[in-house]
């Protein structure tokens, strides 16, 4: 396969013989750039992470920890507690996609 850049100046095909060496050097240029985004962002993670920012996707548990605690003090059981979320409407999602699969 061959590279022809003619406004940069760049021809990689079999008939340069610099071809091969041209080529190398925009892969060097290229992993150098990938190495310095990296450490940017391990740098802007570790900073976050000073801060006290908390990563990644939020805990769904503690949304819903109090209700369920509530519900353990009542004596409900597992399905209990899902009856009592579905009809708060807890489960507003899942029964969202529950009607798109019956095409409701």
């Amino acid at each position: 396969m061959a590279l022809v850049c003619p406004s940069q100046g760049i021809d990689a095909t079999n008939t340069n013989p610099c071809a091969q060496f041209q080529l190398n050097i925009l892969g060097a240029v290229a992993e150098f750039e990938r190495e310095l985004i990296t450490g940017r962002v391990n740098a802007g993670i570790t900073a976050a992470k000073q801060r006290g920012v908390r990563l990644g996707r939020p805990i769904k548990t503690a949304r819903y920890a109090e209700q369920v605690r509530e519900f353990v003090q009542e004596g409900l059981s597992a399905a209990d507690q899902h009856r009592a979320k579905r009809q708060d409407g807890l489960f507003r999602k899942e029964q969202r996609e529950k009607n798109f699969r019956d095409g409701g």
